[in-house]
């Protein structure tokens, strides 16, 4: 390095980053103060000044505009064109719109709709679909040849529906241009990206329609969705479509393809459903399952009940709610089934509006629907006695549900002074500790409720003997020091409530 003010302050970096590199941020920043100096001395960059080099094209890639190239799509599967009408009884003045209101009406499922060559679909009572494989002529899916478009039914709206999938090696972003005369509305992975709401006029050329797409990592379906109404020019009902990109990035560009086989993603794992319990019926025939599965909406999973033939599989009912099922437990008649559903979402309990559970019976032979117990705190350990007349189950001691905002052992409610619990102890952390769960039993005769304990402890796993004249539990006493709780072995007389 020659001479000057700043050769030996930059010799001096090099050599401590040589001894002390403490990783790639350290490296990148020092490498800036020696282009400083080298840039004022004209000397060479140490090997550092590399990575600043590199990274710098990098940064700027994705601004960078440069030529673009017009990759033509080949091969689309195409469904259609059907005729639409328009729902009875609908306003006549609304005639002049059709088409656009039959553009906007979406009638695939867009999101589940993974399409492939023969694939049937069933449009309404008496008219079947199939996709089929087309290739472009000219760079142009022909929907209908103008001899074809003047055949169409003028009292209907006709729509078609093209598809295809690309492959994306990296993420990148890029414009999918159609030239087409045709209204037309672009989705992507089933969301719609943009609409055009007018067709053509004339006998001009087909209009340029384009819209941006973010494609990530991934294969993704996309959907171009075009209409025909008898008050458009009667032409060829054609879609050219391309793929638009920057001159520098055509090696990265998206492989088009007719298959959905992918590479495994996040979104698949994101969208994985789960058996989280299964209940075998006492006669065997059938199971019932806690089926978890994302709510992507509202970023959270949701379980619901699902009940199936235990041979066949199949499934013989389901129930759904917003915010969860679970403990299904089987009457001994192998009939009835009780089961544990949250009142409210985990959110609004946090926030105090309202909170716990309901406890549920419902009869599979009359599909009838019963609310046994009502929004109790900690339900949960559901079990039938042996002549399936009783249910016992666990829940919070009532009046424990809701306490003050630091002593209370409740949970915040919104006249609360401060939106927070205090803790000074590791344990204070555990439900367990700040609220007993005690054993119940509810007669499904007179719905009458006993409470069978109590005190400064905790009910855990318990079971009825095979008659149901006793209780085995075991039972957890809150200690301040490790390990935080004895377990304790009980037994309890169902009737006379005798402990020993």
């Amino acid at each position: 390095m020659p001479n000057g003010p700043c050769a030996s302050p930059a010799r001096g970096l090099s050599q401590f980053v040589s001894r002390h590199s403490a990783g790639r941020i350290l490296c990148v920043r020092v490498s800036l103060l020696l282009c400083l100096c080298a840039g004022l001395t004209s000397a060479p960059l140490p090997e550092f000044g590399a990575v600043a080099a590199a990274a710098a094209p990098a940064a700027g890639e994705g601004k960078s505009a440069g030529p673009v190239v017009d990759l033509p799509v080949a091969s689309w599967l195409l469904l259609g064109p059907v005729g639409v009408r328009l729902p009875a009884f609908s306003d006549t003045t609304g005639l002049a719109r059709r088409a656009e209101v039959v553009l906007g009406t979406d009638y695939l499922d867009l999101e589940r709709t993974l399409p492939t060559d023969g694939d049937r679909t069933s449009w309404q009572p008496g008219t079947i679909l199939t996709w089929r494989k087309v290739e472009t002529r000219d760079s142009a899916v022909v929907v209908a040849s103008a001899r074809e478009v003047t055949s169409l039914d003028t009292a209907l709206v006709h729509v078609s529906h093209m598809a295809c999938y690309v492959d994306c090696p990296r993420w990148q972003k890029l414009e999918l241009v159609l030239k087409t005369r045709q209204r037309a509305a672009v989705y992507l992975d089933g969301k719609l990206v943009k609409r055009k709401n007018g067709a053509t006029p004339g006998e001009g050329a087909p209009e340029e329609f384009s819209c941006e797409l973010a494609l990530t990592r991934d294969k993704h379906l996309l959907l171009v969705k075009t209409v025909f109404d008898r008050r458009d020019p009667e032409n060829e009902w054609a879609v050219a479509p391309f793929l638009r990109l920057r001159e520098d990035a055509r090696r990265s560009a998206p492989v088009p393809s007719l298959s959905p086989a992918h590479r495994f993603s996040m979104d698949d794992m994101m969208k994985m459903r789960s058996v989280r319990q299964a209940t075998l019926s006492p006669d065997g025939l059938r199971a019932a399952l806690i089926v978890s599965e994302p709510d992507l909406k509202r970023n959270v999973y949701v379980s619901h009940l699902s009940v199936v033939d235990a041979k066949t599989g199949a499934e013989v009912y389901a129930l759904k709610t917003d915010n969860g099922v679970s403990s299904p437990e089987w009457a001994p008649d192998s009939r009835r089934l009780a089961f544990v559903a949250s009142a409210a979402s985990d959110r609004d309990t946090e926030r105090g509006r309202g909170g716990g559970a309901d406890l549920w019976l419902v009869d599979l032979t009359t599909r009838n629907m019963e609310k046994l117990v009502s929004e109790r705190m900690g339900l949960g350990g559901v079990t039938w006695s042996p002549e399936g007349d009783y249910l016992y189950f666990t829940a919070w001691e009532r009046g424990s549900e809701v306490g003050g905002d630091t002593q209370g052992g409740g949970r915040w409610r919104p006249e609360s002074k401060r939106p927070y619990e205090k803790l000074e102890e590791l344990h204070e952390r555990w439900e367990y500790w700040k609220h007993k769960s005690h054993l119940f039993v509810l007669s499904l005769e007179s719905r009458t409720e006993v409470q069978l304990t109590t005190g400064e402890f905790t009910v855990g796993r318990y079971e009825l003997s095979p008659g149901g004249e006793a209780v085995a539990f075991l039972r957890s006493i809150p200690v301040k020091a490790r390990p935080f709780f004895e377990t304790q072995l009980w037994r309890l007389d169902t009737r006379t409530l005798a402990i020993d």
